[in-house]
């Protein structure tokens, strides 16, 4: 058996959400796999396969999922898949959000979350596309650009029409 610090966790997915969409921090966290381990010299835990974390209404899937938990304040989180999402329904009147990636990515002592490898976000009918998304969570900034690693490609934005036009 092994100990997951679901504080920081629950910090941590308070966080992830890109745009800060409100959410209760009194959600249980529920994370499901087909396997777990944690080392608690390293400060790791993994979950593998068909894994599915859940709390309140953000769901994060992804075939495996990594933990690194340095101390309160080193905080890191890896998802990968083919891909690895993160989806936010509705709630009031702040579109959904669907992310998804071959990679996501948080880093705490950064305060950013980054999206590499076919990465996608779409808030409502909004969509960025790229190789690489990278948020900036305190300055509240959106970044796209190349995966130094990846061949180049080009970005894509969707904004909708607002339908005031004639």
């Amino acid at each position: 058996m092994f100990r997951l610090n679901l504080k920081f966790l629950g910090l941590l997915l308070a966080i992830l959400s890109p745009w800060g969409l409100a959410q209760s921090a009194h959600d249980p966290i529920r994370i499901s796999a087909d396997q777990a381990t944690r080392s608690e010299l390293e400060g790791i835990t993994r979950y593998l396969g068909n894994v599915v974390l859940v709390q309140g209404p953000i769901t994060i899937s992804a075939s495996s999922l990594e933990i690194y938990q340095a101390n309160a304040q080193q905080i890191k989180i890896i998802a990968t898949g083919s891909p690895a999402t993160f989806e936010q329904p509705m709630i009031g009147e702040e579109p959904a959000i669907d992310a998804k990636a071959k990679t996501i990515r948080y880093e705490q002592v950064a305060r950013k979350v980054i999206l590499e490898q076919d990465a996608r976000i779409q808030r409502g009918d909004s969509v960025i596309s790229g190789p690489l998304i990278e948020y900036f969570i305190d300055e509240k900034r959106v970044q796209a650009g190349q995966d130094a690693n990846q061949p180049k490609s080009r970005i894509e934005v969707v904004i909708p029409s607002s339908g005031n036009t004639p």
